[in-house]
């Protein structure tokens, strides 16, 4: 978040399975999260980043814009975004589920995904995504701060997504906020390895802040920069 004072939490920034729904399920996978929650939503242009995987599959919408060094689509609305970024995370799932190999993606918390969220959880609902064999590196959360609290960010993911679908609790991995800070800096070391040993991000998703930054890492970061403590 913007603006936070001295006394506030500093982000640490990245850098048992849940069955298919039935029917009497489907309301609880469709009731997802309002934003009228504790944490404090801005408008972000929306930002999707893939690494290995090609998007062969997803719906080709929106606009391709021309003499952009980073491939770039122009949305109408928001929706649009959401539909189509969903698209493309389910075609990397698909791939990854039929080679029978973990599909590894990258998630981001505040505004900007909150609608990809949606999405996703309508097409595990409704058209039976597989979310089984999906392992989560998410990008951030903020230190100190306990799991349960309502600012934290491994809340946030629990409530906005992962309740609502069915990654096996041991894929998904969120940054701990409340580790002491002499082990802070073992801890993203980890963190790192931890990505390495699964073969690296195969998708990763990012909101653009206002300021220019991507994820917490604000202009001026190094672009080779890792798990850290901002």
């Amino acid at each position: 978040m913007q603006g936070m004072g001295p006394s506030e939490p500093h982000p640490l920034a990245r850098g048992p399975v849940r069955p298919a729904p039935t029917a009497p399920d489907r309301a609880r996978c469709i009731g997802t999260r309002s934003d009228s929650s504790g944490l404090y939503y801005t408008n972000r242009t929306r930002l999707m980043a893939t690494k290995t995987i090609k998007q062969r599959h997803a719906t080709e919408t929106g606009v391709r814009l021309p003499h952009t060094k980073i491939p770039t689509r122009m949305f109408e609305t928001a929706k649009e975004v959401d539909r189509y970024v969903a698209s493309v995370v389910a075609d990397v799932i698909r791939e990854k589920n039929s080679a029978d190999q973990p599909a590894v993606l990258g998630l981001p918390t505040g505004s900007t995904p909150i609608g990809v969220y949606r999405e996703l959880i309508r097409l595990h609902c409704d058209e039976g995504l597989d979310f089984s064999n999906v392992m989560t590196f998410n990008l951030d959360e903020y230190w100190p701060i306990e799991p349960n609290s309502i600012h934290s960010y491994n809340r946030f993911m629990r409530e906005t997504f992962f309740d609502h679908v069915n990654v096996p609790e041991d894929n998904i991995n969120i940054p701990q906020g409340n580790i002491a800070r002499d082990d802070v800096d073992a801890y993203c070391d980890e963190y790192e390895q931890a990505i390495e040993k699964v073969g690296g991000i195969d998708l990763q998703l990012l909101g653009i802040g206002r300021s220019g930054h991507i994820g917490f890492n604000e202009p001026g970061s190094s672009r080779n920069s890792l798990t850290r403590l901002v």
